[in-house]
């Protein structure tokens, strides 16, 4: 189940802004990696996808929940509530809770 995300920053860019870049995760499913772009587009990796790419788009709700939209998946849309601290990203979506971290 593709888990989406909640943010508040402590030191550095906060909310909105501190979502933008590349998070890394491990579930049942396998590896995540979500890429956020400032344009809007979303790109999902690692072996939970197949070890594929797959493009999707997001649009801010406000400064801790986000709307992904994933096309590929008959489009696929989900409201996420997500919490950076650091550079650990939280993202919580139809109950369930998944917790990145950035990449360098």
């Amino acid at each position: 189940m593709l888990v989406l995300l909640s943010a508040l920053g402590c030191g550095g860019p906060t909310g909105r802004e501190a979502l933008y870049g590349k998070w890394n995760a491990e579930n049942e499913n396998g590896t995540l990696i979500f890429d956020f772009k400032r344009d809007g587009n979303l790109l999902l990796s690692g072996s939970a996808y197949g070890d594929q790419t797959v493009d999707a788009t997001f649009d801010f709700l406000d400064d801790d929940t986000f709307t992904v939209k994933i096309a590929a998946f008959n489009n696929f849309v989900n409201t996420a509530d997500f919490k950076i601290e650091g550079d650990q990203l939280t993202i919580v979506s139809d109950g369930e809770t998944v917790i990145f971290t950035r990449t360098k």
